[in-house]
């Protein structure tokens, strides 16, 4: 991996329609989002593929731009266009399979939901992991029990690669996730779900650093 990693990422991980999102995203890139997360999981490749160059037209030049929800680690990825790809939690040899199939520059994220399974993703060849849930989420219910910011903390002490929180964060939320030694924070409903997407995404960075 080449690039610096942002302090916040945004997922497309709600029910918003196109049109609404779309105008989501655009308002989060005027206000700084250099990080997204295409999550559209039961689409074909050749709209991931149209979402990605749609999106990255919305973003200012070198924005990050990832993509998962593939049965096929990493090679998805190159396909539609993206800058890396990230895996859902409970197997991290998918970030070995994706670290394989991809060049060096691209980048991989997993889902991880301890500790164990963060150090296991970062032996596969993770570049980064998103912890959650930290708190409980807004944008979808969750089966996981919130693990807290002293989870987290403990968690960032042991990684070997920059650790998101995910799961329930808003401004303040995201200060303590960044005090206890997180990389930044991924969200959904805290952009998506907010009255004004940019100021959500403002608040958010300034908080993150």
């Amino acid at each position: 991996m080449t690039t610096a990693l942002p302090r916040l990422c945004l997922i497309t991980g709600s029910s918003l329609g196109e049109e609404d999102l779309a105008a989501a995203v655009e308002a989060a890139g005027r206000s700084g989002l250099r990080m997204l997360q295409v999550r559209e999981k039961t689409l074909p490749p050749a709209e991931v593929r149209r979402l990605v160059l749609r999106f990255r037209g919305l973003l200012p030049a070198g924005a990050l731009m990832l993509v998962n929800g593939t049965g096929r680690p990493g090679g998805f990825a190159a396909e539609v266009g993206a800058d890396g790809a990230h895996l859902g939690g409970g197997d991290p040899r998918k970030a070995g399979e994706a670290r394989r199939a991809l060049p060096r520059s691209f980048v991989i994220g997993y889902s991880a939901h301890s500790a164990e399974e963060i150090a296991a993703a970062a032996a596969e060849g993770a570049d980064y992991v998103t912890l959650s849930p930290i708190f409980e989420p807004t944008s979808k219910a969750s089966v996981l029990p919130p693990l807290g910011v002293e989870t987290l903390a403990l968690a960032c002490r042991a990684a070997k690669v920059p650790v998101y929180a995910l799961g329930g964060l808003d401004a303040a939320r995201a200060r303590a996730a960044r005090e206890a030694g997180a990389q930044g924070v991924a969200v959904i409903g805290a952009i998506l779900g907010a009255a004004d997407a940019g100021a959500a995404t403002r608040a958010l960075i300034a908080a993150v650093g």
